[in-house]
């Protein structure tokens, strides 16, 4: 599975080692946002709420359960449940449990809920130290019994502090702020818990995160009460170098704001100068998440009443930035600022904006009597990329600085990249055997084994290494690829060592969200990167096939047993028993296909991802929180999240799948593609013909036909289904573009 702004999770090969059976599907980018949508448990698998039919008269429900106990558990974040058996003898029972000033969750959410057969239950995966409460029902082949009264509980706690980040505030001047350095968690007063789903704006760079404004990510809770007050989380994006939060009531009560691993002070924050209540802005020296990725986010109240907070420092972004100019006319992009500045056109043009490869002929206010939006007019100097920056000067008196009027300086830098034509490809007619995209760059492997990269390089993602490559790799913001000596290169975007690969020497290898995976020529693993939850403390033993999740990875051993490693929430690395020939992980969840052909998946389950279907199989691929898979009289099955339809597989028989985010495809045995799910930019209205394969990207598709022709259809925003001329071989697509390599060697990109 791969996320848009993820990398390619499919793992590369070296053409010297022996191919062994893979899946049929081609693994491509996925992501999107994230609707919580269960598909209801049969009654042949657990009582419903109720059994009886409709017609039949009410009967009184039978009473409660009694002696309901919450104790903290053996270990830590662990509640031990118990009650009195049930007089009448229960089926099962319903046990939910939620933070303390929350609601229940429905009973279709099994993270906050479980159906024991005993009267017992342990739960575990809480915050330590955070009270929850918790009722029990007794349940029956007819009407349940009552509710038991609401007790409450404490999860037990950790004997020592616990670290949970490491992620540095930036102050004002640019040096480490007081609270720089480990922070330690205290979940006594943990008032909110939820998952972000992570959106981006599609600006560049891009606002990301969640807004209730906007209609940017999603959250799965909004709702909480700190200090008494009752309110909503707004707003919780990163943008401009910096972390905003807004919820629609403001609080006297101080907090911390936990996502991830990273954590956010209330009374360490600054005022945004935001519309809205309850605002507040930390200055951050990292990216905290990228698009599609699932983030844990919580609040916990403090004792102190939040202090006086001073105003953030204003901050400036480009938008409307053309994805692509001819090379000879002008364009144009805005620049932004949060709040009215006291700047001059004068000052931006002739002191204040730097470019490369260009020249700023004019700025003018789009708004009249305003300072806030700024129209640039650009030049560019001849076919090659034009850079625009709005640099944060040191000081408000320096040459071009743009300052509040009571010296607060710009805190970020601001920065816009307009590809050129690209027309040194086509004049010089590079060659090449290799190809790669990422969100918004692109790597290729030329004819004499050199590597090339171009796009977005703000991380150095087109700072390829020197040498010759036979295969590579590109993530969301960096890049890998294998030497012709089988060694490994990694170069972009060094996420806790992401671009820094062990040495030795390696028969394949597969890229992940923050860390990467290899097998080696004597078949074991290595892993490096992001390393909080475990995703490089590969196991021992020897191993034939890897594919990288989230923050997780799964690998097929030689003996073809299944093991995992990494995150541990949701029984991700916890996979099955048996043997296995072909395997695929999701973004929080694993199938595989067992020697015998059945399918077995597992990890979270919370819209039946891990509902394996019956039957046999030959092929599947793994979207973001759904399935498909080919069966072995070749029709296809999909199941898990199918919020737009993406798991309504259509009927027909099919040789290869491709699973995305919201929507899939399929190649069926005629050579024509039928695709299935979100349709809202006609991702589903595939053309006539017969293909080879597909390259399914966020919400645009391209599929290279058997005479050679590339056809392009879905979301147009950007020109990525503009027709192409001339005839091609390979294609990848990115986020928001597409490449091919043509009969001829030579690239082409639109987008």
């Amino acid at each position: 599975m791969r996320l848009p702004g993820r990398p390619s999770l499919a793992a590369h090969r070296s053409p010297e080692r022996p191919k062994r059976r893979r899946s049929l599907a081609v693994r491509v980018a996925a992501a999107g946002i994230i609707v919580a949508v269960l598909a209801p448990t049969t009654a042949a698998a657990r009582p419903a709420d109720s059994l009886a039919p409709a017609e039949v008269a009410l009967v009184a429900r039978p009473a409660a359960v009694t002696g309901l106990s919450v104790q903290a558990g053996d270990a830590p974040g662990e509640l031990h449940v118990s009650w009195d058996p049930h007089p009448d003898g229960a089926v099962d029972h319903r046990v939910r449990w939620t933070p303390a000033g929350q609601d229940f969750k429905p009973k279709k959410d099994t993270d906050w809920n479980a159906f024991p057969v005993d009267n017992e239950l342990t739960i575990s995966g809480l915050w330590p130290g955070q009270s929850y409460k918790v009722q029990v029902r007794a349940r029956f082949s007819g009407p349940n019994s009552q509710w038991s009264e609401v007790v409450t509980g404490t999860a037990a706690e950790t004997t020592t502090s616990t670290k949970v980040t490491d992620l540095k505030l930036t102050d004002l001047s640019g040096q480490p702020a007081e609270n720089s350095g480990p922070a330690y968690a205290d979940a006594d007063s943990v008032v909110w818990s939820a998952t972000l789903t992570v959106g981006t704006d599609g600006s560049s760079p891009p606002g990301s995160g969640y807004s209730r404004w906007a209609g940017l990510g999603e959250l799965s809770e909004r709702g909480l009460t700190l200090g008494g007050t009752s309110m909503r989380v707004m707003l919780i994006v990163q943008l401009g170098g910096g972390l905003f939060l807004a919820m629609d009531r403001a609080t006297d009560t101080d907090f911390t704001l936990r996502l991830g691993d990273a954590e956010f002070t209330a009374g360490e924050s600054l005022v945004p100068d935001t519309a809205g209540s309850g605002r507040y802005w930390w200055a951050t020296d990292a990216d905290l998440w990228t698009d599609g990725e699932e983030v844990a986010a919580s609040i916990t109240a403090g004792s102190a009443t939040l202090g006086e907070r001073a105003t953030a420092p204003p901050i400036a972004f480009f938008s409307q930035i053309p994805g692509q100019h001819d090379g000879a006319s002008p364009f144009t992009l805005r620049l932004n600022f949060d709040r009215e500045l006291p700047v001059t056109a004068a000052a931006l043009t002739d002191h204040a904006l730097e470019t490369v490869g260009g020249t700023v002929t004019g700025a003018a206010a789009v708004t009249g009597g305003s300072t806030q939006t700024w129209l640039i007019t650009v030049q560019p100097d001849g076919p090659g990329d034009v850079t625009v920056a709005l640099p944060a000067e040191e000081a408000c008196d320096d040459l071009g600085a743009v300052c509040t009027a009571d010296g607060l300086k710009l805190h970020n830098r601001a920065q816009a990249l307009v590809a050129g034509p690209f027309t040194d490809w086509d004049a010089v007619g590079q060659r090449t055997t290799s190809l790669a995209s990422g969100s918004y760059h692109t790597c290729a492997i030329q004819a004499d084994g050199t590597l090339t990269c171009w796009g977005a390089n703000e991380k150095g993602q087109l700072d390829a290494p020197a040498g010759t490559y036979k295969a590579v790799a590109a993530g969301a913001i960096y890049s890998c690829a294998m030497a012709t000596d089988d060694t490994i290169a990694c170069w972009g975007y060094n996420t806790n060592g992401s671009t820094h690969p062990p040495a030795g020497t390696y028969a394949e290898f597969a890229v992940g969200q923050r860390h990467s995976c290899a097998i080696a020529f004597d078949d074991t693993i290595t892993c490096w990167g992001y390393n909080a939850w475990g995703q490089t403390l590969f196991p021992a033993g020897t191993y034939k096939a890897i594919d990288v999740g989230w923050e997780h990875s799964c690998a097929i051993a030689t003996d073809s047993t299944l093991a995992c490693w990494g995150y541990p929430d949701w029984g991700n690395v916890d996979p099955p028993v048996g043997t296995y020939q072909a395997l695929a992980s999701g973004d929080v969840h694993n199938c595989a296909i067992a020697t015998d052909d059945t399918i077995a998946c597992w990890g979270r389950n919370f819209e039946g991802q891990t509902d394996s279907p019956a039957g046999t199989y030959k092929a599947l691929d793994a979207g973001y929180h759904h399935t498909c898979a080919i069966a072995t009289d070749d029709t296809v099955t999909c199941w898990g999240k199918n919020n737009y339809g993406q798991a309504d597989a259509p009927a027909g028989t099919y040789k290869a799948v491709f699973a995305r985010m919201n929507h899939s495809c399929a190649i069926a045995d005629d050579d024509t593609v039928t695709c299935w799910g979100n349709n809202r930019d006609g991702q589903n209205d595939t053309p006539a013909g017969a293909f080879e394969t597909v390259a399914i990207s966020w919400a645009h598709t391209c599929a290279l036909e058997a005479g050679g022709d590339v056809v392009c259809w879905g979301y147009h925003r950007f020109a990525q289904t503009e027709p192409l001329t001339g005839t091609y071989r390979n294609l990848v697509a990115g986020n928001s573009h597409s490449c091919a390599i043509a009969d001829d060697d030579t690239i082409t990109c639109w987008g």
